[in-house]
């Protein structure tokens, strides 16, 4: 999975979100990467002393896929056997500013999680990768980057579309084309349409497969790539789900607990922002097909958006905006404002989200005080003003929307790492201009 850069809620991308689960539950973790403890210079002017090319992993703290490859690939002996011969290991947490993390992001053009940087000791790049790996396949990039290891995928996928279609030949297929995902050059719309057409393959693969067939490592790393982002009623989703045990056999927990969460939350999402009461029904799995699985990543983060506790206020907001149900949004709102405390901004953010949806111009003014109220609240945060300025437009007060801007503007100049806040208010401020 990938996850983006500019949006801390579910509002992901994803590339093979759980593929790790096929190092299986025993395999042993002791050793690993070794990471450098210093900063970003100095780890390339280390590089350049011992020889070597630099790693550097750019993650974000509320990242999941980043936290699988932190707790099953990165301690791996054979992963560690090769990236500590050949580099200095880096980790970057991209939104950390005192290790300059926004800057170097912005440098190297990241804008989703995690992605994996390969740099020759004068910090040019020889190589970048995107998502989450299993571990074979993250030493295998690593050694088409910089060690000029031929992957032998174009003489699979030359196969494949010559329609060879035994089944341990599409799953070669299949298993090899993690890496050219991880790999792939192109814009977002290419790459969904990349990912897309491997996904329509997969799904092939494992309608010719008895379900009971794919629970071994290498299949369900597969399941977890392809399926990552299928509905639930899914026939194969659904056969992970009921039979959670006997993949936990063949996988890492962390992997297959974040696939069938993710899957979850994803399909409750959507129903909730559709008016679909059905969304009631995915959250109750939590306590029933899914209770091992949340238990699991509560154990590990409590305050996960997979969880119940976290997803039930944010989509009930969504339901009842979606329904229409506006009396009874306004009444959850004040409910939510008032038990928000310590968290007041957010809770303004998320009102104003869901009353956005509102064609009751009465409503309008309501939008105005909890955007206003959120900007006084958090006036250095460029998304308060943005927001702010939105409903000031609404409201024919474009000339104090025009002051907002710039000043939000002025108060990111000087600044790394915030290129594409800059975008957007520029983008806005040009648009009032015109």
């Amino acid at each position: 999975m990938v996850a983006m850069l500019l949006f801390r809620t579910r509002q992901m991308k994803g590339i093979c979100a759980a593929v790790l689960g096929c190092l299986g539950p025993t395999m042993a973790l002791a050793g690993g990467i070794e990471f450098f403890e210093g900063g970003f210079e100095e780890a390339l002017a280390r590089a350049e002393e011992e020889d070597k090319h630099v790693f550097v992993d750019v993650y974000a703290t509320w990242c999941g896929p980043c936290k699988v490859m932190d707790a099953v690939v990165f301690p791996r002996d054979d992963v560690g056997e090769h990236y500590n011969a050949n580099f200095i290991n880096l980790k970057l947490d991209a939104e950390d500013e005192s290790i300059n993390g926004p800057a170097i992001s912005e440098r190297y053009d990241v804008g989703a999680y995690p992605t994996y940087l390969y740099l020759n000791p004068d910090g040019s790049v020889v190589g970048r990768a995107l998502g989450a790996l299993p571990a074979s396949l993250f030493v295998q990039v690593a050694e088409q980057l910089t060690g000029g290891l031929d992957s032998g995928f174009a003489e699979l996928e030359a196969r494949y579309e010559q329609g060879e279609r035994d089944p341990e030949f599409v799953q070669a297929y299949l298993w090899d084309a993690q890496v050219e995902l991880a790999l792939f050059e192109g814009d977002v719309m290419q790459r969904y349409q990349r990912k897309t057409a491997l996904e329509n393959a997969a799904d092939e693969y494992f309608s010719s497969r008895d379900f009971s067939e794919l629970i071994n490592p290498r299949d369900f790393a597969l399941i977890a790539c392809y399926k990552e982002k299928k509905p639930r009623g899914d026939a194969l989703v659904e056969y992970v789900i009921d039979n959670y045990d006997a993949f936990l056999d063949v996988a890492a927990e962390i992997a297959l607990a974040r696939l069938v969460l993710e899957i979850n939350f994803y399909a409750a999402q959507e129903s909730a922002q559709q008016g679909d009461e059905q969304y009631l029904a995915y959250l109750g799995d939590l306590s029933g097909s899914l209770k091992r699985a949340a238990d699991y990543i509560a154990k590990l983060e409590p305050d996960s958006e997979l969880l119940h506790d976290s997803m039930a206020p944010q989509f009930r907001g969504e339901y009842l905006a979606a329904a229409g149900h506006w009396d009874d949004l306004l009444a959850y709102i004040e409910e939510t404002l008032a038990q928000s405390g310590s968290d007041r901004v957010r809770a303004l953010r998320m009102a104003s989200h869901w009353l956005g949806r509102s064609p009751e111009p009465h409503h309008k003014a309501l939008l105005l005080a909890y955007t206003r109220e959120a900007y006084e609240l958090a006036p250095d945060d460029w998304s308060t003003a943005f927001s702010y300025s939105i409903q000031l437009i609404a409201a024919d007060q474009t000339e104090q929307a025009r002051e907002l801007l710039q000043a939000a503007l002025d108060g990111l100049e000087g600044k790394e790492g915030v290129a594409n806040f800059r975008e957007l208010l520029r983008g806005q401020l040009d648009r009032i201009t015109q």
